[in-house]
């Protein structure tokens, strides 16, 4: 009888936490998995220093270290690496024209700084490669952006 009761409970909350996962978005869920995979490596490694194993709990404390300093994100196979402005630049090859980053963003080269940063925060939305774009369309928009925004300086 306490099976069944503990399988009707577990079920539950299994479809509760479906429900909830379901609701939240991709960055809070990763932050919400981040803060508890490293508690539990954090309690793993305190038990493993207490019963004495010294590598396995320097091992995990390194894990807990990786996954805080935002080293700990997985690109899924996709090979990504952080890249500044000028190696995006230098991994295209070219400067962008004004009229080209126009283009790219879809304003015209009057625009304000709030103009070329909306569309730029809107464009990204759907290309940056997290949500299914590559990481060079999302290197040619931020480097449409910067053209503009340093155009916009001059």
């Amino acid at each position: 009888m306490h099976f069944l009761l503990f399988g009707i409970v577990g079920v539950f909350l299994f479809l509760l936490l479906l429900n909830w996962l379901a609701k939240t978005d991709a960055t809070s869920l990763a932050r919400y998995v981040r803060v508890i995979s490293s508690g539990l490596l954090s309690l793993t490694a305190v038990i493993l220093l207490v019963r004495g194993q010294l590598y396995l709990a320097g091992l995990l404390a390194m894990a807990v270290y990786w996954l805080w300093t935002g080293r700990g994100r997985l690109s899924f196979g996709r090979g990504k690496t952080e890249q500044t402005s000028a190696q995006s630049r230098a991994a295209s090859g070219q400067n962008m024209t004004v009229q080209e980053a126009c283009d790219i963003l879809g304003v015209n080269e009057n625009a304000t700084v709030t103009e070329i940063k909306d569309a730029h925060r809107k464009l990204l939305k759907k290309m940056h490669p997290d949500q299914g774009g590559s990481d060079y369309l999302a290197a040619k928009i931020n480097l449409a952006k910067e053209t503009l925004l340093a155009a916009k300086e001059k």
